[in-house]
């Protein structure tokens, strides 16, 4: 193998490695569970047939028990239900990207633990 090949085939392996690097930088999620609690703030609609957004801050446990405070917006207008059990992706990039409601029964006992305390 020539020089200028081993020399192009490093140059994409790097490359590959930084693009690899950024994408899960980017699109990695975390998943954070908690519970609903009360409204922390809404975001009405100007009247463009926007619905209202709904905040809510969840204290919110990963798999093995830390702790992330997060700030969830809903979709659609779309009122959380107090007390109810919540699933949360989280980025490093771009903050909580998915949300979903879960039963207490999907929710890892290192988290429960925690919520409950």
């Amino acid at each position: 193998m020539s020089k200028r090949t081993t020399a192009l085939i490093i140059v994409l392996i790097v490359l590959a490695a930084g693009l690899g690097a950024m994408y899960y930088q980017n699109m990695a999620r975390e998943y954070y569970y908690g519970q609903v609690g009360k409204l922390a703030n809404t975001d009405e609609s100007k009247g463009n047939h926007d619905p209202d957004v709904y905040w809510y801050n969840i204290k919110g446990y990963n798999k093995q028990g830390k702790f992330r405070e997060l700030h969830v917006g809903s979709y659609q207008g779309h009122k959380f239900t107090k007390g109810h059990y919540i699933k949360v992706g989280w980025s490093q990039h771009k903050g909580v990207i998915s949300y979903e409601e879960v039963s207490r029964d999907q929710v890892p006992k290192q988290a429960l633990s925690k919520i409950n305390m």
